[in-house]
């Protein structure tokens, strides 16, 4: 799973705000940082489609 990729607090946040739906601040309480969470959901999408463009990219297994 793609997901799996992502470092720990990464994915924390965007699990935590695009599938939990939590508000950033909500997500930031529970992570325990209230000042990067917005950018730990930006840099997880932004590998989340790096990913997935890699994953097209490769030739079938």
């Amino acid at each position: 799973m793609l997901l799996s990729h992502l470092d720990t607090g990464r994915r924390s946040a965007f699990v935590l705000t695009q599938l939990l739906d939590l508000s950033y601040e909500e997500a930031a309480q529970v992570c325990g940082c209230p000042v990067t969470i917005r950018s730990r959901v930006a840099r997880a999408r932004a590998d989340l489609i790096k990913a997935l463009g890699a994953d097209r990219a490769a030739p079938p297994s």
